[in-house]
């Protein structure tokens, strides 16, 4: 009995006599819901330090806090983001699809302009009846050609003047961040 009532007195001996202390935890839901905690503040990525909450909690002493100073400056020299903590560089990346697009569609919509205006004058020229038709038929052929250019033209002018700027607008984004 009294070795029982001695085992027990350790073992509350040993947890009083560990020495604890307030830490701090950040924890923040990213994009997809996913509840993420750390005690490093510079662990938490930059676009969602908006959402971050601040949690204190019991630490063992003889751990070295994150050096808190160095986080706070970080957090006030960040890149601007709009209202969902998107930064330029996403957005950016979001018009680039389209830039390149439109780039694309305009060189090939400028050749097949180009191929069309000379096989018009060898087919102006012509003289037998075999060779008009063989350029009447590929005259037909880059028009189709160029009509599918002239759509991906269109499409990546209404996405960039209007769908992506209007999205811009609703996030509060800097709308210069779409252009090339």
């Amino acid at each position: 009995m009294n070795m029982r009532y001695l085992q027990i007195l350790v073992g509350l001996f040993c947890l009083l006599a560990t020495s604890f202390s307030y830490a701090q935890v950040y924890k923040w839901v990213d994009d997809s819901g996913t509840v993420h905690f750390t005690d490093d503040p510079a662990k938490v990525p930059g676009h969602y330090w908006d959402r971050v909450e601040e949690r204190k909690t019991i630490k063992e002493e003889g751990q070295n806090p994150p050096d808190e100073g160095k986080w706070l400056k970080r957090r006030v020299q960040r890149e601007p983001t709009d209202r969902f903590g998107r930064r330029e560089s996403w957005w950016r990346d979001r018009a680039s699809k389209w830039w390149d697009q439109l780039e694309n569609a305009t060189s090939q919509h400028q050749r097949i302009t180009k191929e069309i205006e000379e096989a018009e004058k060898v087919l102006g020229k012509a003289r037998n009846d075999g060779k008009r038709r063989r350029y009447r038929r590929k005259i037909k052929r880059l028009r189709k050609e160029d009509e599918k250019y002239k759509a991906q033209i269109a499409e990546a002018k209404h996405m960039l003047n209007d769908v992506l700027l209007d999205e811009a607008r609703i996030a509060d984004a800097d709308p210069s961040w779409l252009r090339p």
